[in-house]
This record gives C-alpha cells, sequence and structure tokens, in this order.
C-alpha cells in the first residue's frame, strides 16, 4: 500500500512523501543487478548485458495502458515472473541515461521531466526516483496525471506548463490512451480524428520554476511537449543554471535543436542511428563527459529498438 501526503508548500507545486513498496524495490535491484557490472568496466562486451534490459517490444506498456487495478500492478505486469525486469521508457531513454552516465555517478542527481505525463506508464524518470533517490520536478498541467504523480511518485509535481514567458494558455487535450499527445497551441487533423478538449493551464518559465525551487544544476532534463521545446528553451536563464544532459523529442533541424548545438551541446544519436525526433544533448561547454566517457568507452545506443518504421512514424510526430 502506498503511504503519500500531499502538501502545499510555497510554489505552487505538490510535495509527495512516497514509500515504494516491495515489488517496486524488487524490481529496481533486479535491474540494477542486471546492467550495474563493474563500475569502471568500459569494455562493449556490457552491451550484451545491458540490451537485455531494453524495452524490444510496447507489450509490457501496453498491457499497463489497460490497467484497472492500479499502479502497483503496472509495476507487477512488467516486472513479474513472467518478464524479465526492463526499463519503462518508449524508447530506452531512461535505459541509454542510466547505461551511459547514471550507473557511473557517486552521489544522487537531479532531474527534471517535462511533461512527466503518467507515472509509470512510458516514463524516462521513474527509474531516477523509485530505484536511485534522485531529486525530481514532475512538471505536468494535465490535472488527471497531476493526482496520478502526487499519489505514485516521489518528485516534487508542478502542475502547470512550461512556456517563453509566465501566462494562461490554450492546452488542446488529446483522447489518446495517456493523453501523451495533448499540446499547446492550435488543432490539428490529428487531433480532430483522436477527438479532443480544450483547457486553459497556467503556464511559466523554466527559469522561474527552477529558482523557487533552488535548483542550479540539473543532471537529466526529459524533454518531450509536443512541437512546444523550443518554447521551454527559451524560458530558460542559462546563466543560472547548467544541465548535462537533455533528451529531447524535436526535429534535428527544428530551432529548439539549433538553440542547444549554439550553446555547447552536442547530439548523439542514442538509438545508434539517426532517428529523426530522437536524440539526446550533451553540454559539452566546461569539459563535461558522461560517465562511460570518463572511464575510456563509448556511448552505448539503445540500438535494439531502432527501426525504419518507427524512424519513419516518429518524423511524422514531429
Amino acid at each position: 500500500m502506498k503511504l503519500y501526503t500531499r502538501l502545499l508548500i510555497f510554489c505552487p507545486c505538490y510535495a509527495s512523501v512516497v514509500s515504494y513498496d516491495h515489488r517496486t524495490f524488487a524490481w529496481c535491484n533486479a535491474i540494477k543487478t542486471k546492467t550495474m557490472r563493474n563500475r569502471s568496466d568500459a569494455d562493449m562486451n556490457l552491451k550484451q548485458i545491458l540490451t537485455k534490459s531494453l524495452p524490444t517490444s510496447r507489450s509490457c506498456q501496453n498491457l499497463a495502458l489497460r490497467r484497472k487495478q492500479g499502479f502497483q500492478n503496472d509495476v507487477k505486469r512488467c516486472t513479474g515472473q513472467n518478464h524479465s525486469p526492463i526499463f519503462l521508457g518508449l524508447v530506452g531513454e531512461d535505459w541509454w541515461y542510466w547505461a551511459n552516465h547514471a550507473r557511473f555517478m557517486m552521489s544522487q542527481g537531479t532531474y527534471i521531466d517535462l511533461a512527466a505525463n503518467d507515472p509509470v506508464i512510458i516514463s524516462n524518470s521513474f527509474f531516477l526516483d523509485a530505484c536511485l533517490g534522485w531529486r525530481g520536478l514532475c512538471i505536468e498541467p494535465n490535472p488527471s496525471h497531476v493526482k496520478d504523480l502526487v499519489v505514485h511518485r516521489s518528485c516534487s509535481v508542478v502542475p502547470k506548463c512550461i512556456a517563453e514567458t509566465k501566462s494562461t494558455l490554450s492546452m488542446v487535450k488529446v483522447n489518446d490512451p495517456t493523453m501523451g499527445r495533448s499540446h499547446l497551441g492550435n488543432v490539428t487533423n490529428k487531433d480532430i480524428a483522436r477527438g479532443y478538449t480544450i483547457m486553459s493551464v497556467p503556464c511559466d518559465t523554466l527559469a522561474n520554476t527552477v529558482a523557487v525551487h533552488g535548483i542550479t544544476h540539473v543532471d537529466f532534463l526529459s524533454l518531450d511537449v509536443e512541437r512546444h521545446e523550443s518554447g521551454v528553451l527559451a524560458g530558460i536563464n542559462w546563466d543560472a543554471i547548467t544541465i548535462d544532459v537533455i533528451i529531447m523529442e524535436s526535429d534535428f533541424n527544428s530551432s529548439s535543436a539549433r538553440t542547444l548545438l549554439s550553446r555547447g551541446y552536442e547530439r548523439i544519436d542514442y538509438l545508434g542511428r539517426p532517428c529523426r525526433g530522437q536524440s539526446a544533448y550533451v553540454n559539452r561547454l566546461g569539459g563535461f563527459k558522461l560517465g562511460i566517457e570518463r572511464v575510456g568507452g563509448a556511448s552505448l545506443p539503445a540500438a535494439a529498438f531502432w527501426n525504419e518504421a518507427f524512424c519513419e512514424a516518429t518524423s511524422e510526430a514531429v
């Protein structure tokens, strides 16, 4: 059973105290044991072990989408006796970050998940707080997801959108299974086909949001806001914060990608081959290196999921 409290503090956010149960810890221990090995081992043979924990299909996540019995059953379905323990990111985003950097870190880090969406289904950050105990901001304007995040996650939940300026904007709430295609801006033909509602949401800049929480360094930013990434980046005070690694869903030639490249980030094809809309950006200013690079290795790709059809489908979405 979950133990949680919901506290309204000095910012418009919710701080939750979550006690993850034994099944979650069993999943954490199993997946870390499978992927940890030796911290100093940068042997490429490690890829053979690591890729066994990649989600090679969406069957586990699709089961979770149809859940009727709550969050813990999501974890059980994905990690029970009939399944090898796997990471939950849709295409191995959390796996890539753990395999190439987080497992080498000697202290807990800080992450921002924007937008967080569902607390577990295709989550890029669940592993970081449930298994590593990291400090996190889960930023999510959808009230349905906010409620679940407060109950089921240990991150500080910020119930708003992030934009270039502080404002109130219209969000298109799309009727897909996790509402992950919801977005700011105008209604599209795909929205009409899927069904949608319009809601007003409060928005603020990322600069204001991290300042409220006293955050000046972010180890990992998961950025996927359905073509609004440039607005998020425009609202960052780059002189007041450093962000080491960003996984962003955006076209290679988008204004958001150009912004990061102009600020000293290197784009990495974390799926192993170019896949439009799926890139990691590593901040090379000041000599920053991924953990695996510091021990003499090269970035291990989440290549088990790469395929032509997926990349073509992703290209249509960005």
